[in-house]
């Protein structure tokens, strides 16, 4: 009640207690009139960079989806994030995790901007456990296969991730002879990655059946596959930055 927050409590979850993503996104589409929704991972701070976005996409796009890279930080940026009270404090922080935090691979996606039944009614996602790796590479997939504006913000939107432990996961260290064919060419096509993720030397029930769920196709869900990049004012004055965007997407959007 003091932020002003209505929790649904009514979620579906797998027999680990794990939330399930169709049943959030039905029943959070289900209660709101808003036609802008966001799904975020609970590690994540979003800033006032989300709004200005989501006002420019929507007088643009009557559908859209919004990903990006998140910024990974240190535990003391974490902290000051957990007593920040006022517009200057957050704005210093942003600053900070912007100049200092470190870009996350473009294989994990933690925050999603869309317009609201993207995904039907009714909700056409698999049961996902939340948290896990592979849905977030299925949703961006989807909207793909679908035809609907996929946008990469990573250059406009500070998603800071906090430091944290993956204890609850309840998984243990992947051995490479573990991998079926599916996995080996996954595994494979991120090696010339050099921000790996830590899902890739983790097993679980909980991860297999995510990566059955999301099925080969999963594979081609990244920002590498957005269909428009989001540029800041200014920024887009960069040559190589607009010829990113043309090269791998063919459009940009200049957020001012």
């Amino acid at each position: 009640q003091e932020y002003n927050v209505d929790v649904i409590p009514d979620v579906e979850t797998n027999t680990q207690g794990t939330p399930l993503l169709n049943s959030i996104f039905d029943l959070a589409e289900k209660r709101t009139n808003a036609e802008v929704m966001v799904f975020v991972n609970g590690d994540i701070v979003l800033f006032d960079d989300v709004p200005v976005l989501a006002q420019r996409l929507a007088a643009q796009f009557a559908e859209f989806l919004v990903i990006g890279r998140r910024t990974n930080v240190n535990a003391t940026l974490s902290q000051k994030a957990s007593s920040a009270s006022s517009a200057a404090a957050w704005h210093a922080i942003r600053a900070a995790a912007k100049a200092g935090g470190e870009e996350h691979t473009r294989w994990a996606l933690d925050y999603f901007i869309f317009t609201k039944s993207l995904w039907g009614p009714p909700v056409e996602i698999p049961p996902f456990a939340i948290g896990r790796p592979a849905f977030d590479n299925w949703l961006v997939r989807r909207a793909v296969v679908l035809g609907k504006p996929v946008v990469d913000a990573s250059h406009l939107i500070v998603a800071m991730h906090q430091a944290h432990d993956y204890a609850h996961v309840q998984a243990r260290t992947r051995e490479a002879s573990e991998l079926s064919p599916d996995e080996a060419a996954w595994a494979k096509a991120v090696g010339g990655d050099k921000k790996q993720d830590v899902w890739e030397g983790m097993v679980s029930d909980e991860i297999r059946r995510n990566q059955e769920l999301a099925g080969p196709g999963v594979k081609l869900g990244t920002t590498d596959h957005s269909t428009w990049v989001a540029l800041p004012c200014g920024h887009a004055d960069s040559e190589s930055d607009v010829g990113e965007a043309v090269e791998r997407s063919r459009h940009h959007i200049v957020v001012r």
